[in-house]
């Protein structure tokens, strides 16, 4: 920060700077009747050069305004300053200043406010509540005393406070911070002690909240798992590198809905893949639920063999264990993937078969999905009344359960059917309230497909802006998760956008870009897509002519997917580098679990 001038004195000068201005402004926080003087306006400064103007250094020295004058402070900074620099010359200057003046604020601690800053190097941030739990009880630091010591830390600065959406209040340390209070404690050797307990705890979290994200507070338990999400990354990381994979793989496959409705299916697929590589020896339980929560994670990309892999590797188990409850949710995730793939026979068998286990076993949420896949059949072969009735089951059962993510499908199944039936008042009322819901809870692939059917919609009425913003949307919230799938839907819809518009070669590309990446994933077109190539197709080879228009989808094929939705949505000719891969079809790659 800028400091003051040294040779100032005038105290309405000297507050002026910014750093004077933070150590005034911390030094309130703890004792709200402080002000400069002409005394200790010079003093305040000369600990703000002192400290290099470093922020975090100038509040911890602020926040001793508590017990001692600036004066004061001034008089034990330099003192510890000059000891402490004095030691450690092989470190930055800096690094020394702000080294110094946390070791001085650690030395100045009661006992059992210097172990529960060690103790919370492994948060990264935490509830009241995790640390009385992560934290164990000891002569120095127990259950009566831990509160004490937190309120302790808050007011010095090492540890700071903020309230959640929720209003629950939750306490972090800078980073600088954090990385002192490990050094620490790996001083008072607690450290394999502590991450097993905070792992312990995050796998309790995890599991905990799995059921409850297909309930009706799902929305509360998905922003309670996002606030927590860095110590779930750290603690399946400690628990891999220290070779407790049950932890790692329990944790990894009781968070598969959460990283779903995130849109996060990237990282979760890695650590999935990464806990998995190692898990022979883990029970055939925990590895059943980890290959089913794979399948789930590859299904939503799109990668639909990786998907059919881990899902019949998980069927298999969990017929193995006899685990009728499992064997019902892996066949109707196999259906689904069944009519991906066109094999509508196999489609209805698979979900038949689990329609009468769930409603054997009273399990309504997997009956649903069954139900669902049945629509799924009878839309793809032209049945809309028929899909309209199953999806309608479907939806009553999703209400009754209090899945709202799960509503917000079927509401967007129903529209899509309508949209195909050509109630196109009817479509827009599902789709909005299936969107409306779907962003509620911050569901991107939900969201995703509601934008590309509106789209659809938008395209067969004519109102070319409004399909291009959709579909520009649809794009940029999908990429995060990596779904071809729905990139193909998004690249057809394109392509009718550009024969709407005049650009018929343009078309046939989108149309061969989206082919290419339906083949990639094993998928066939979907009614939507095949009603939009049926509306212009014909106008396109009239203009084009047969052998020119296979011409243009081949080049389609072979074109970078990013690049030709780009090219739509922007009206470009030629693609900036970078800009299509950070804002439309492609995941993004920085995503790295844990950090790593």
């Amino acid at each position: 920060l800028e400091l003051p001038d040294p040779d100032e004195l005038d105290v309405d000068a000297l507050l002026s700077s910014p750093a004077v201005a933070l150590f005034t402004d911390r030094a309130r926080a703890v004792r709200p009747t402080f002000e400069l003087d002409a005394e200790s306006a010079p003093a305040a400064a000369e600990i703000c050069r002192r400290l290099d103007g470093l922020p975090l250094a100038i509040e911890l020295a602020a926040a001793r305004v508590k017990l001692l004058s600036p004066q004061a402070i001034l008089t034990r900074l330099e003192n510890r300053l000059q000891l402490l620099t004095g030691g450690a010359r092989d470190l930055p200057s800096r690094h020394q200043t702000l080294r110094g003046t946390i070791d001085w604020s650690y030395d100045l601690l009661e006992p059992a406010s210097r172990t529960l800053l060690a103790r919370l190097a492994v948060f990264v941030g935490f509830t009241l509540e995790a640390a009385e739990e992560v934290c164990p009880s000891t002569e120095e630091l127990d259950d009566g005393t831990l509160v004490d010591a937190l309120s302790s830390l808050v007011d010095e600065s090492l540890v700071r406070q903020r309230e959640t959406a929720d209003g629950d209040v939750r306490f972090e340390l800078l980073e600088t911070i954090r990385e002192y209070a490990l050094f620490r404690l790996v001083e008072r050797k607690e450290v394999d002690d502590l991450r097993q307990r905070h792992a312990a705890y995050y796998l309790a979290l995890a599991e905990t909240a799995e059921p409850e994200l297909t309930g009706p507070d799902q929305a509360a338990w998905v922003r309670r798992l996002q606030d927590e999400a860095g110590n779930l990354r750290a603690a399946m990381g400690w628990s891999l590198d220290a070779g407790d994979l049950e932890t790692g793989l329990r944790m990894a496959g009781a968070l598969f809905r959460f990283w779903s409705i995130r849109g996060e299916l990237t990282e979760g697929r890695r650590w999935l893949d990464q806990a998995l590589h190692r898990a022979a020896a883990v029970a055939p339980d925990v590895r059943a639920k980890a290959f089913f929560a794979a399948g789930y994670a590859a299904l939503g990309q799109g990668d639909f063999t990786d998907s059919i892999r881990h899902f019949e590797e998980s069927l298999a188990l969990y017929r193995q264990l006899d685990d009728r409850v499992g064997t019902a949710a892996g066949l109707v995730q196999l259906g689904w993937l069944s009519i991906t793939r066109g094999d509508a026979d196999r489609a209805t068998a698979l979900s038949e078969e689990s329609l009468v286990l769930a409603r054997e076993l009273g399990e309504a949420r997997t009956a649903s999905l069954a139900l669902a896949n049945l629509g799924d059949v009878a839309f793809g072969r032209a049945d809309y009344p028929g899909a309209a009735e199953l999806y309608g089951e479907s939806l009553a059962l999703r209400r009754e359960i209090g899945d709202r993510r799960i509503v917000a499908d079927a509401l967007i199944k129903s529209g899509r059917t309508a949209l195909l039936e050509g109630d196109h008042a009817r479509a827009v009322a599902l789709l909005d309230e299936g969107l409306e819901l779907a962003r509620d809870l911050g569901d991107g692939w939900t969201t995703s497909v509601a934008l590309a059917s509106l789209a659809t919609m938008a395209l067969r009425q004519g109102d070319h802006a409004r399909t291009r913003s959709l579909l520009a949307e649809a794009l940029a919230t999908g990429r995060r998760r990596g779904d071809k799938r729905l990139a193909a839907e998004c690249l057809t819809a394109l392509g009718g956008l550009g024969a709407a518009t005049g650009d018929p070669a343009r078309a046939a590309r989108l149309w061969g870009a989206a082919e290419a990446l339906r083949d990639s994933t094993g998928a066939t077109s979907s009614p939507v897509e095949r009603l939009v190539e049926e509306t212009y197709e014909s106008d396109v080879r009239a203009a084009l002519g047969e052998e020119a228009m296979l011409a243009e989808r081949e080049t389609g094929r072979r074109q970078d997917p990013d690049e030709a939705a780009f090219e739509t949505l922007t009206g470009a000719t030629e693609t900036p580098r970078g800009a299509a891969a950070e804002t439309i079809v492609s995941p993004r790659a920085t995503e790295q679990p844990g950090g790593a």
